[in-house]
């Protein structure tokens, strides 16, 4: 539509020059594209048209005057989004000059790039948008950190030492209300705040934090961290916690070894001088800039009107083992965000089925697990090296022949049709009657597709 491309030209002119004209602000504007958002979300009618009159004659008397191409395209890709992010450096051990020392670390490290885009070309691609980073970084208050190295002690004078475990375990939520409060007084529009934990706490026993309310077994070990980022714009870092292992094997993908979550800025092990670890710190800092708040984009991003979520449990014995599988939960938090966190479009619908397939009863998925299924080689040294043979499954493997036998899995599993124009995204979770331990490309648990989410479970007692 080049009608619209033209008014769409226009508007990203008018914000590049508002220097030029204090009148590019056009009262009435963003009310009205504000309306038509709601009226046409997929927006499949040009706009230009359906203008007042009076926004009209305001665009064209804002204008400048006429700028020559080049100018208007250099005006274009100069485009910079800000980006605010607030630093708070919580506790005694920081310095009056640290929040100066790390700012000129982070200004020298920071430049100006553009938004990474994900797409199905080979080629590398950006927008020609680019996002800029507006630190501010200051020290909190010392009730802050009072308040909150005060609930870290009650949480580790109340806690029992584990057998399983070098850490103690604490809740997140020891801390965590404490510094959500302290986010919601100081917040402000698109922000995002990192806080930084320096205790300073002199604990006999290191402790870390837990995310579960259950407790570690030796078929369900709990992974703890050191961090934690939730629903809000917000992420908290305690460099005092840890230091933290785990991962799915000895080593590759999602691996994390002992005190290596940023190993420069865990406060174990040496000690380090302050411009030295405050130099640290601001390599975390910006990881977690690049990572949480400007990640890569994904474009096309389709509109749909509604999404159905199947949530397929294949389990092989006759009672159901839910244990560690809370649909509810899941459910209430995708609903939450739907409906209070704005997740969803005006007219967007979110919905989630469940469904129970035997695995016994289902030759799609007793195929497709044994096709799919591939063997590794490990050299492990207890008293000499020894050549330990494991199992794997393939996910894309997998991923294929659940693609092309979907109508029989229907079939055969008993799933209804859905209805035309919802797009179904249909989870499969196998709980597999293995004695041993089957991950997914050996080292995960769950892989996410286009299409679909495979997962899978074992019956490992005797796994750690």
């Amino acid at each position: 539509m080049p009608t619209s491309t033209a008014i769409l030209i226009l508007i990203l002119f008018l914000t590049t020059t508002t220097s030029l004209s204090s009148s590019a602000t056009i009262p009435g504007l963003d009310s009205f594209l504000t309306h038509q958002s709601h009226l046409d979300p997929k927006s499949n009618n040009d706009l230009f048209p359906s203008l007042p009159s009076s926004l009209k004659k305001s665009l064209a008397s804002s204008s400048p005057g006429p700028l020559p191409i080049p100018s208007i395209i250099s005006n274009l890709l100069s485009l910079s989004l800000p980006i605010p992010l607030h630093i708070r450096l919580v506790g005694p051990n920081f310095s009056s000059s640290s929040f100066s020392l790390l700012n000129s670390f982070l200004q020298s490290s920071v430049t100006f790039s553009n938004f990474n885009l994900i797409s199905s070309s080979l080629s590398s691609h950006s927008l020609s948008i680019r996002h800029s980073l507006h630190l501010d970084i200051s020290l909190s208050s010392s009730s802050l950190s009072s308040s909150l190295s005060a609930a870290v002690s009650s949480a580790l004078s109340s806690t029992p030492s584990s057998l399983r475990s070098p850490l103690l375990s604490i809740p997140y939520s020891t801390i965590d209300p404490i510094i959500s409060r302290h986010f919601d007084s100081e917040k402000t529009d698109n922000s995002v705040y990192i806080y930084i934990l320096h205790l300073g706490h002199t604990s006999k026993q290191p402790y870390a934090y837990s995310y579960t309310h259950s407790d570690s077994s030796a078929g369900y070990t709990n992974c703890l961290g050191t961090l934690w980022t939730g629903k809000k714009r917000y992420i908290w870092i305690d460099l005092g916690a840890g230091p933290v292992d785990y991962g799915p094997a000895l080593s590759g993908d999602g691996v994390l070894p002992r005190g290596e979550f940023h190993p420069l800025a865990a406060l174990h092990g040496r000690p380090k001088s302050e411009k030295a670890l405050l130099s640290e710190l601001a390599s975390l800092i910006y990881s977690a800039y690049q990572v949480l708040v400007v990640p890569p984009l994904r474009i096309p991003v389709h509109f749909e009107n509604t999404l159905t979520v199947q949530l397929i449990h294949v389990h092989t014995s006759e009672s159901k083992d839910l244990s560690g599988l809370d649909w509810n939960e899941i459910e209430k938090t995708f609903l939450n965000e739907a409906n209070v966190g704005e997740l969803l479009f005006g007219n967007q619908s979110l919905e989630f089925k469940r469904y129970s397939v035997r695995y016994e009863e289902c030759s799609i998925c007793s195929f497709a697990v044994s096709r799919s299924i591939n063997s590794y080689t490990s050299r492990f040294l207890f008293d000499n090296y020894t050549l330990i043979v494991s199992e794997y499954l393939d996910s894309k493997r997998l991923h294929q022949i659940l693609s092309d036998s979907a109508e029989e899995f229907r079939r055969v599993a008993g799933l209804p049709e859905e209805e035309f124009g919802s797009r179904v995204l249909p989870v499969y979770v196998f709980d597999l009657d293995y004695n041993t331990i089957l991950l997914l490309d050996r080292y995960h648990q769950s892989v996410a597709f286009k299409d679909m989410v495979i997962a899978v479970r074992t019956d490992c007692s005797d796994c750690e």
